[in-house]
């Protein structure tokens, strides 16, 4: 007779292990465990829009600030220092865009950002790329929340009227 592939000796029942303590108490049998289905927050449009715009703009202004160092535009301290803490400042508003004080700290990094071609001059097509993108960005997704939103007012009215 040849051994299971677990190499106990004892015959698989098909059922799940019991386990036990280190004693050898068994417990009683484990009842199946349901998944626990995560119910992921609804996130607007103009939260998904300005988190992607953000999102490109970390990688960007990483790159501008090694370019800036790499040609010697500004000192080393400055240009890497400076777009480290862009970066950080960008990643970190991402997860606040979920609240108003989000999209406020947004329209002010897209400023700053701007600010910045006072000191180097090729950033001023970068600002207003992304600033292009976020004002319209913000602008659209608001439309389309409004929107949504009035589609589904209308949708819990018309179902609460054909309800006997």
């Amino acid at each position: 007779m040849t051994e299971p592939a677990g190499g106990s000796g004892a015959p698989d029942s098909g059922a799940p292990d019991q386990g036990g303590r280190a004693s050898g108490g068994r417990r009683g049998p484990r009842t199946p465990r349901t998944p626990r289905m995560r119910v992921r927050r609804q996130r607007s449009v103009q939260e998904s829009l300005g988190s992607i715009v953000l999102g490109f703009q970390v990688i960007i202004v990483g790159l501008a600030a090694l370019v800036a160092f790499g040609l010697h535009k500004l000192p080393p301290l400055v240009a890497l220092g400076g777009g480290a803490v862009a970066t950080i400042l960008l990643l970190a508003t991402i997860p606040l865009l979920r609240y108003r004080a989000g999209f406020v700290i947004g329209w002010v990094l897209q400023v700053a950002l701007l600010a910045t071609a006072l000191l180097v001059p090729q950033m001023l097509i970068v600002a207003v790329l992304f600033g292009g993108m976020w004002a319209f960005c913000m602008i659209r997704g608001s439309r389309i929340d409004r929107d949504n939103k009035a589609l589904a007012a209308a949708r819990a009215a018309e179902d609460d009227t054909l309800e006997p």
